[in-house]
């Protein structure tokens, strides 16, 4: 019976290839993707680092003429505080739940995306901004960041290929 390597070399295959392994392994991962990545990735960063800040610039203008300057500055200050509080109690929590899982033998899996979630949290926490605040303030909500949490998950398990 002849040998899986010696039926690949008298196969029309390009002879300066490896021979095919098992299915999946050796073979390029994402290439079909490839393409997609700058497509993607470029009008991402375009909203991050020019809608983002537009936006939240003509959010602040408007609180601003209608609430005044002093009390739109001292509201930015106030969220801030009470985000940073928010993110120091939540984070804290976070880890207690991770040694939690770790003293049980268990993956924190789940404690893991939340610690993720909070810290980017308390990034959008450190840009000015009302829009930003917002939305770091939902994701230190512990509803709110369960709900991402599964978003989450579904997205990483669509990309997952079990070989």
């Amino acid at each position: 019976m002849p040998s899986p390597t010696s039926a690949w070399a008298t196969s029309s295959c390009n002879k300066d290839s490896k021979p095919p392994g098992p299915a999946g392994i050796g073979t390029p991962v994402g290439r079909e993707r490839a393409g997609t990545i700058g497509g993607v990735v470029l009008p991402v960063l375009a909203i991050l680092f020019i809608v983002v800040p537009l936006a939240e610039l003509y959010v602040i203008i408007q609180v601003g003429q209608t609430i005044g300057v002093l009390v739109t500055l001292a509201l930015l200050v106030l969220i801030s505080v009470v985000g940073a509080w928010l993110a120091k109690r939540e984070g804290l929590g976070v880890l207690r739940r991770i040694q939690r899982s770790i003293d049980a033998g268990r993956v924190p899996g789940t404690e893991l995306v939340d610690g993720f979630l909070i810290l980017l949290a308390g990034a959008l926490m450190l840009t000015p901004g009302f829009l930003t605040d917002i939305l770091a303030i939902l994701l230190l909500l512990p509803p709110t960041r369960a709900v991402v949490r599964r978003q989450l998950r579904r997205a990483f398990a669509r990309r997952i290929e079990i070989l």
